[in-house]
């Protein structure tokens, strides 16, 4: 794993996996709600989307956080539901309410929004989402999403470790496994593409999705250890936890916590 070192050597840029819009506004009452948990600060989240054009992507870590809330406060529900019409927020509120525990509220809400007012690709992306946001079996960059913004709630270090032990649980199979994820990882920050070629050699096409999730992952955690306390945290015990594997040398490598 040396040349891991040197691989991440030049840096990172925003994580792939946290897809939080950046305007001032969003990005404190999302990615830093916690800092300063006002439900109420959540009341126009979907309008602002709206307003700024997101695209889908955009949506999965508001579901996360929303669904850690109504866990918290199901007396909110109501009060933060989309207006028939916006089809991405309808579909992220009916996702957060289920994964909230809330499974026929979901049910209710459904009925209500009817299949017209709700957007196909999200309605995708959120298909095998559980009833529970600590369920969540990572496949996809949208499982990433949903556990990152659930994590924005309270500054939880519980969902930022299911994301540790989903990217262990793929770089620790091997050695090369370990260092083509970080390779996934470079080529995702502009570095060279060549790895991808050199992975359709190597693995199958279900373990070579598994490895870009995980890259995903990594690239996450970079970025957020930097700016989250509770993060870096989590991401410390982890490597204390796990000394010497192939996850925990990617880890600092990528976070230089050693």
């Amino acid at each position: 794993m040396g040349c891991v070192l040197w691989l991440f050597a030049g840096g990172i840029g925003p994580s792939a996996a946290q897809l939080i819009p950046q305007s001032p506004e969003l990005k404190t009452s999302i990615a830093f709600f916690y800092r300063d948990p006002r439900i109420e600060t959540l009341t126009h989240v979907f309008a602002t989307l709206t307003s700024e054009g997101r695209d889908w992507t955009a949506y999965p870590p508001v579901a996360g956080l929303l669904g850690r809330t109504f866990a918290l406060h199901p007396d909110w529900i109501d009060r933060l539901a989309p207006s028939p019409g916006d089809s991405k927020a309808a579909s992220a509120f009916l996702a957060a309410v289920r994964l909230s525990g809330h499974a026929a509220e979901a049910g209710k809400y459904r009925s209500r929004f009817g299949p017209n007012d709700l957007d196909s690709t999200l309605e995708d992306q959120f298909g095998s989402a559980p009833d529970r946001l600590e369920d969540i079996r990572i496949r996809t960059p949208t499982d990433l999403d949903l556990l990152w913004g659930a994590s924005f709630a309270e500054g939880d270090g519980r969902y930022v470790r299911m994301i540790l032990d989903f990217f262990a649980s793929i770089t620790n199979q091997s050695e090369l496994i370990a260092l083509d994820t970080a390779r996934i990882t470079v080529a995702m920050v502009g570095g060279p593409k060549d790895i991808y070629d050199a992975l359709k050699q190597r693995y199958d096409a279900a373990q070579r999705g598994r490895m870009v999730v995980a890259a995903a992952a990594l690239w996450a955690t970079g970025s957020n250890v930097r700016q989250h306390d509770y993060v870096r945290q989590a991401t410390t015990a982890y490597i204390h936890d796990h000394p010497g594997t192939y996850a925990v040398r990617a880890l600092s490598a990528i976070t230089g916590i050693k």
